[in-house]
């Protein structure tokens, strides 16, 4: 009997599935010829292979990243012949960037007839803070201040007296110009 030495089909369709601050997860489209996807990330300017996937899967989560970073990651199909490794010719790269945590302890601190004090804990790395106020005219939410440093309150005045508003906060970072935000 004759093994056969070739090679798997190059890896397809390769993509960014979701981020959050923590995970990245990846997928692509399945190699009918391979036994599994070896998954590389960029370490320090040079490829690592982080998993080894035992059966044909067509996605991996990258967890244990941290947050508002950028990362690379490649995937490449295989398939073992007699004990050997053979792996596709090329494969796809994708780079990301995971997103900043969620704002928390957000809440108003005080109140007056025409003014509300928001406060909440800071996220250490952030850039700054995007918050928000929900147009109910509109049905949507309206960015209305963004800041360049990482306070940890904000007063918001001129608010027409006895109505009700909605607020929300993003924290964000800007890498490479892009603003990443929770």
């Amino acid at each position: 009997m004759q093994l056969s030495y070739e090679k798997p089909k190059d890896v397809t369709g390769f993509k960014v599935s979701s981020v959050t601050d923590k995970s990245v997860k990846l997928s692509w489209n399945k190699v009918v010829d391979a036994d599994g996807y070896i998954v590389y990330q960029k370490k320090n300017g040079k490829w690592t292979r982080i998993v080894k996937t035992k059966t044909p899967v067509s996605d991996y989560t990258v967890s244990k990243l941290a947050y508002g970073n950028n990362y690379s990651f490649a995937v490449k199909a295989y398939r073992t012949v007699a004990l050997k490794e053979i792996t596709s010719n090329k494969y796809p790269t994708v780079t990301t960037t995971t997103k900043m945590p969620t704002v928390t302890n957000f809440a108003v601190s005080a109140v007056s007839d025409s003014a509300v004090k928001l406060t909440w804990k800071n996220v250490t790395g952030s850039d700054g803070y995007i918050l928000y106020r929900y147009d109910v005219q509109n049905k949507k939410w309206v960015r209305i201040v963004k800041t360049t440093s990482p306070i940890t309150t904000y007063t918001i005045k001129k608010l027409k007296t006895d109505s009700s508003y909605k607020f929300a906060i993003k924290s964000y970072k800007t890498i490479n110009g892009k603003e990443i935000s929770s």
